[in-house]
């Protein structure tokens, strides 16, 4: 048999609140928020407090060496001009000076709708 001490039944021992759990509750209005706020317990936890003697800060002096992978050459991209080629004997810092659209300023046109369209975006 287990036996019971005295001091077991005369001392009540605080039980360790437990976690709730919220992980299927469902909050569809503020007032379901509230309501399922106020089932939370108010766990009195103090921040704590690190003394400045406590804490210690290490400098190195770290050098980085480059792998062999990145020694290597590595190859220059290329990349394709996005100006349409009609449009390439137009000087965009014109365009971009002025407040005004550029089917305006100019009569050269791009012969396709799609890159027309692509030289129009402004984004």
């Amino acid at each position: 048999m287990a036996q019971i001490k005295l001091d077991d039944l005369l001392v009540k021992k605080k039980e360790a609140p437990q976690v709730l759990d919220l992980s299927k509750s469902v909050v569809a209005t503020k007032e379901d928020f509230r309501k399922l706020l106020d089932r939370v317990p108010e766990y009195k936890i103090r921040p704590e407090k690190v003394r400045l003697e406590e804490i210690k800060i290490k400098v190195k002096d770290q050098t980085f060496k480059p792998q062999k992978k990145e020694t290597q050459h590595q190859p220059e991209y290329v990349y394709a001009n996005p100006i349409p080629p009609d449009m390439r004997s137009v000087a965009l810092e014109d365009f971009s000076s002025v407040a005004i659209d550029w089917k305006m300023l100019t009569s050269v046109r791009p012969r396709l709708k799609l890159e027309e369209q692509m030289f129009t975006r402004s984004d």
